[in-house]
């Protein structure tokens, strides 16, 4: 599980930046994740996005944990994959194949997201669009090609709304 995946990643990341890490701070990440909040930017996105489309979500952690974030968002989502129902990460393709069997297809989905490495390249070699969200300013990876290239959602809400 995601869970334990956190739980086995704190201690080693501790130790590998000279950290001092109590026990009773090892399984803490888990407990933050469903706390942390969506960019600035997100939720006004995502309330004027739905209003035209179908929103999904493909997220690497699992149900329980997807249940505490889930709070923090002010739409429905139409459907969510996780790594618990496809028993993968990304950038394996499980979550693709499950969303595209279930939820979409090709020619009418748009894969949105921050990642080219676990998102863009999996959308890429699906034949998927992708719009790439470059919140960082990072430079574009040669591999993975993104179909439009904006610095938040509210910028892709904008676009899709003009």
């Amino acid at each position: 599980s995601y869970r334990e995946v956190l739980n086995e990643v704190t201690p080693r990341l501790a130790k590998r930046l000279g950290w001092e890490l109590a026990v009773d701070k090892r399984n803490r990440l888990p407990e933050l994740l469903p706390t942390w909040t969506p960019f600035a930017d997100t939720n006004d996105a995502l309330l004027r996005l739905k209003k035209k489309f179908r929103l999904g979500i493909l997220s690497n952690i699992d149900r329980d944990l997807f249940a505490g974030t889930t709070k923090h968002f002010p739409v429905s989502f139409d459907f969510i994959v996780t790594a618990e129902d496809v028993r993968c990460y990304k950038p394996s393709l499980g979550h693709f194949h499950r969303m595209l069997e279930k939820h979409g297809d090709k020619e009418t989905t748009l894969h949105v997201a921050q990642s080219q490495f676990h998102d863009g390249g999996p959308a890429n070699v699906l034949g998927l669009a992708f719009a790439w969200i470059n919140r960082y300013n990072e430079s574009a990876d040669p591999e993975v090609a993104a179909d439009g290239v904006f610095p938040d959602l509210k910028s892709l809400a904008d676009e899709l709304s003009a």
